[in-house]
């Protein structure tokens, strides 16, 4: 490793005795393990070598070239390009299935005029499965000296011109040096190398703003500035108040890191020490290849570890990384793809071909045979439209609130119309189910008591009816997602709604109770509270639910217990108040 600048590594001497620099089948130069590792161990601490903004909106010293015209032409060369390509059809059924839920909404005035404007303008934000990453790598590419480019020889990009890809990239970089004249000394050849390398090895880092709010409370305004500076979780943290940032981050050696949708290892972000930080997750063997996941981690993204499909997932892959993924559960079955045996109803899974196997009667079938495929597509667009807007990246109306739950029943179990072809119910065994129960357990359990009340939520059932969703969607990420290798991904997707149950269950198990006036200035509008038993319903599926977290802490409590972080600390604490308040309960 001497030979190797190892300029922009936090911890060297570890890093040296830990990893060896290879060449390995399949994947090329890569990192493997040189000795045994179990969970917790840190292989890597790395500043990025270059960042910038993923969707620049001001002039500044990390994009110094940046005008909104050229920001907008950039845009545009990019769209331009990609009209007609082999994921024209797919964006247009993502847009397709989002306009459904919008008109079916019923949205504000408001809202649908600036859909209006949008189009008259020529849909300068139509969706777009290259904007803005490859405008925003254009614009960094400016920035860069010449006599630094050197650095960047060290990363990979492809060359496979038959790439769509690849011959977009190409393509836009072309045309930029011929019609913009910020670029018109710049190698087109250089240029579209540079953006490819990005698209190959670079990083995506989401956390919150660290600009801290102002609280009258001297222990609220510590804890706010305690989470400003907290991990957030790449790709994305569980769900804040405050916008998230999203940047570009291109690493020497995180970059040589291998991918695996079961990866042996989880990276995060430290925005308080701009430095990504690689964690053992499983135990690993010595000669081991070492790897992290290039696909997003999160429970909101349509072709990463917790939402999706292998299809899905080989699909992005291919799209923006380049290769086929072989990975061990990419050639396993397809635990996330269950649909019911036509044989004798038990779960059947699909295969690496377009075959299916049923794991209880051993029956087999084939893509064609398998009815729920006809409407697949159509409901992982429809659920990542409605993630969108209940997970708060986009706007939702009250129309829209009172429509989550009929739309989502209905999708899981349509009802059959005379002038339709049978509509085939959601199987159990598939993502998409369990996703929508988890939608489900957020309205019923959050959105609806916000805003309709909670005593309106309480004497329609809905606290009950939410705790069972959150508990097959708990189930799901447990026997789906975390017991074939996703650690990480299903703690912190499950962490997301856990959060809400812990608020739901400690509020609804105690009643206030005036303090004595005697507290100090530290506990001053602290309130105090009498325990009152939990309603009978609620106990199934809250047990459910810690039994299966109850499994998941040691293994979070070991990887994170080297190096602290705020985020994991706050829901360990939070999963230990639930468990304390249903056993004194």
């Amino acid at each position: 490793m001497d030979q190797y600048d190892l300029s922009t590594i936090v911890n060297k001497s570890d890093f040296q005795q830990i990893v060896e620099f290879k060449q390995c089948p399949d994947v090329g130069r890569s990192l493997v393990a040189q000795r045994q590792l179990v969970p917790g161990e840190i292989i890597l601490i790395e500043k990025p070598l270059l960042q910038y903004p993923l969707q620049p909106d001001c002039r500044s010293s990390v994009s110094p070239h940046f005008s909104k015209t050229l920001w907008k032409e950039l845009n545009d060369l990019v769209r331009q390009e990609e009209n007609g390509g082999p994921s024209n059809n797919e964006e247009k059924e993502k847009e397709e299935e989002e306009e459904e839920v919008e008109e079916e909404s019923d949205e504000e005035d408001e809202e649908e005029s600036d859909e209006e404007d949008e189009e008259e303008e020529d849909q300068p934000s139509a969706s777009s499965s290259f904007c803005p990453g490859v405008p925003a790598a254009m614009l960094a590419y400016l920035a860069i000296a010449p006599e630094s480019q050197t650095q960047y020889d060290f990363f990979y990009y492809p060359e496979d011109m038959t790439h769509e890809t690849v011959k977009l990239v190409h393509r836009v970089a072309q045309m930029a040096v011929e019609k913009l004249d910020a670029f018109r000394q710049v190698d087109p050849k250089q240029l579209s190398y540079f953006v490819l390398k990005i698209y190959g090895n670079a990083h995506t880092i989401a956390y919150e703003s660290t600009r801290t709010q102002t609280h009258k409370c001297r222990k609220e305004r510590q804890r706010l500035s305690n989470r400003s500076q907290q991990q957030s979780f790449c790709p994305s943290a569980a769900s804040s108040p405050r916008p998230a940032v999203s940047r570009i981050a291109l690493l020497s050696w995180g970059s040589k890191f291998a991918h695996s949708c079961a990866p042996n290892m989880f990276l995060q972000y430290e925005p308080a020490t701009n430095a990504m930080v690689y964690t053992v997750i499983r135990p690993v063997a010595a000669g081991e290849l070492l790897t992290f996941s290039y696909l997003p981690e999160d429970d909101r993204s349509l072709g990463g570890l917790v939402c999706g499909t292998r299809v899905l997932r080989q699909q992005k892959l291919w799209q923006f990384k380049f290769f086929d993924c072989a990975c061990s559960r990419c050639t396993d079955w397809d635990w996330g793809r269950g649909v019911a045996c036509d044989a004798c109803a038990g779960p059947m899974y699909s295969g690496e071909s377009n075959s299916w196997t049923c794991q209880q009667c051993a029956h087999q079938t084939t893509d064609a045979s398998v009815k729920f495929l006809q409407r697949e597509s159509r409901v992982q667009q429809v659920i990542s439209a409605f993630a969108a807007r209940i997970y708060g990246t986009e706007p939702v109306g009250a129309d829209m609130i009172r429509m989550i739950e009929p739309y989502l029943e209905d999708l899981l179990c349509p009802e059959d119309e005379d002038d339709e072809i049978e509509q085939i119910p959601i199987p159990p065994h598939h993502w998409t189910y369990n996703v929508i129960h988890s939608l489900l357990a957020t309205y019923h359990l959050k959105l609806f008591p916000q805003s309709f009340g909670k005593g309106l939520a309480s004497r329609l059932g809905m606290t009950s009816k939410g705790l069972g969703e959150a508990a097959i969607y708990i189930n799901f990420l447990n026997n789906t997602i975390w017991a074939h290798g996703n650690h990480a991904a299903a703690f912190f997707a499950g962490w997301r709604l856990l959060a809400i149950v812990v608020d739901v269950v400690l509020e609804g198990t105690q009643k206030k109770k005036f303090s004595s006036g005697t507290d100090s200035s530290d506990d001053e509008g602290e309130d105090q509270f009498d325990l009152v038993p939990m309603p009978e319903d609620w106990m199934k599926p809250i047990q459910s639910i810690i039994h299966v977290v109850e499994g998941w802490l040691p293994l979070i409590t070991e990887v994170f217990k080297s190096r602290r972080s705020s985020a994991v600390d706050e829901a360990l604490e939070r999963i230990h108040l639930l468990k304390e308040r249903v056993n004194n309960i």
